[in-house]
């Protein structure tokens, strides 16, 4: 509260309010009380004269009671459509990395399997409940608080654009509240465990949810990625988008476009030389590669290495088996470890991967480029990995004694 005395000896009020229709904003008042005390108090003929602090009091009020009016005059728009519009709008392109904001729609839309959809409700029935229960259900698949941030800001930005451009009411938010400090994910297993969450993957003969044609060509289709994932530490969409034309059988490497790296040409494409696993099941692949007769006679053959098993020409869109192997296979028991470190999710094989590059004494100067990383920062979380000198020594003077 500011109350503040002028020459003429008046009050006058001098304030931030946040007033929340048509959007959520703060609006600097200044203005004459027209009372010369702080406090209410009695004239000569008994009557009550208004203090500084109740003319406040009842000014702001009326201020409110206008400002909730216009909650009935707003217009009503509803979730989906609303956020479909800000994604559309130049708004949404200048934020950075607008790219995501389609994945998260559809996430916020269930379009994505395991994923709890928000209600498409009126934007005025939205309730700081409805936003915290995703959020529950996002921390409990597997999501790092900044991917979560990362909805919770498109959502926030979505309404907020939606109130000031479309003249619709939102709810008072504490999104500030429903923010979780990051933390660096990375969960990493042992050469041991990768080859035990490996055996464990199902073939399409096993899946009893797989209804499309004989899988006879790409019946380890799960495996054979999975492998490859941790045998190039590339992201789940790198590997996805592979063609065949990225595989050099003479040469035995696999061109690999990075997608995250956005800033520099520089490590966009990487070869990569195979291990030799890697390379007989690619060729494996190749020799078995799914063709098809078009309806106009013609053999077509997949440009995909990984195509989808039950849509033709596109690749394949998940690794759902991986990931239900790695859960067999314990990594995601531990509630502490979730809580510290986060899930263990078909993302981890890269971080596996850089690991054991890095304990085996790879530069992480290396590690960067193999990985596609656009800067030395998001490398040094695997320096606490690299073998200590000084323990090197302590360990020698132990076995020399």
């Amino acid at each position: 509260m500011s109350l503040t005395k002028d020459d003429s000896d008046i009050y006058y009020l001098r304030e931030s309010v946040e007033f929340f229709h048509p959007y959520q904003h703060k609006k600097f008042i200044r203005v004459s009380t027209g009372c010369r005390n702080l406090k209410d108090t009695i004239d000569s003929n008994g009557l009550v004269v208004l203090g500084a602090k109740t003319w406040r009091s009842r000014y702001l009020k009326e201020l409110q009671e206008r400002d909730m009016d216009r909650k009935g005059k707003a217009v009503k728009v509803y979730l989906y459509d609303g956020f479909q519009s800000f994604i559309e709008s130049d708004s949404s392109q200048r934020l950075e990395k607008a790219e995501d904001h389609h994945t998260i729609l559809r996430r916020i839309m269930g379009k994505m399997k395991k994923h709890k959809r928000l209600k498409n409700c009126l934007t005025e029935e939205l309730t700081y409940d409805d936003i915290v229960a995703l959020r529950t259900a996002r921390l409990e698949a597997g999501f790092a608080n900044s991917t979560w941030n990362k909805e919770l800001y498109f959502i926030s930005g979505a309404l907020a654009w939606l109130a000031e451009t479309k003249y619709c009411y939102v709810e008072p938010m504490r999104w500030k509240k429903l923010r979780l400090e990051p933390f660096a994910k990375m969960r990493w297993a042992s050469m041991d465990v990768l080859q035990q969450v490996y055996d464990d993957i199902i073939t399409l003969e096993d899946d009893p949810s797989y209804q499309g044609p004989s899988p006879s060509n790409g019946s380890m289709i799960y495996k054979d990625a999975a492998l490859l994932l941790m045998r190039t530490g590339a992201r789940s969409g790198e590997i996805k988008s592979l063609r065949w034309e990225h595989f050099k059988d003479n040469e035995g490497t696999i061109t690999i476009r990075r997608t995250k790296v956005r800033k520099s040409k520089k490590h966009e494409w990487i070869t990569l030389e195979l291990p030799n696993d890697a390379h007989e099941m690619l060729r494996r692949r190749m020799r078995n590669r799914r063709t098809d007769v078009s309806r106009d006679g013609r053999t077509w053959e997949s440009p995909y290495i990984f195509p989808s098993p039950t849509r033709r020409g596109i690749p394949i869109n998940n690794f759902r088996h991986i990931a239900m192997a790695i859960d067999r296979a314990g990594l995601n028991d531990d509630p502490d470890i979730i809580r510290q470190s986060g899930r263990f999710t078909v993302h981890s094989l890269r971080d596996s991967y850089a690991s054991f590059l890095v304990q085996r004494g790879t530069p992480l100067l290396e590690v960067q480029e193999l990985l596609g990383h656009s800067s030395a920062t998001m490398t040094q979380k695997y320096a606490h990995l690299i073998p200590s000198q000084a323990g090197r020594n302590a360990a020698n003077l132990f076995n020399n004694a």
